[in-house]
């Protein structure tokens, strides 16, 4: 290579694979699609929704709208919790402008 050239490197795809630590159990997975598709807590509970899932291998317990419920109260809370310390942190100054 010519002097004052930039040498390329070639990265591979690892940095988009997930790792193992990134993949939620099945549970975590439920309740992740239960938040990210808007579906009803009971969801879970409805037998079609159930053969499904056991028509896919899945033959652990399947949690219903209760646990849902509890999982979801417990993340906000933390979410909520998340944010006071992000604003405590980086909020200084609040303006406020009023037109009129």
């Amino acid at each position: 290579m010519a002097s004052g050239s930039m040498e390329r490197v070639q990265s591979g795809l690892d940095k988009f694979i997930k790792s193992k630590e990134d993949i939620p159990d099945f549970e975590g997975a439920m309740v992740n699609w239960i938040i990210d598709t808007c579906q009803l807590f009971i969801t879970l509970e409805k037998p079609k929704f159930k053969l499904m899932i056991r028509s896919a291998g899945y033959t652990g317990p399947i949690i219903g709208g209760d646990t849902i419920t509890k999982r979801v109260l417990s993340r906000v809370e933390v979410s909520e919790s998340d944010l006071v310390a992000l604003l405590n942190t980086t909020c200084n100054i609040i303006a406020i402008s009023f037109d009129g």
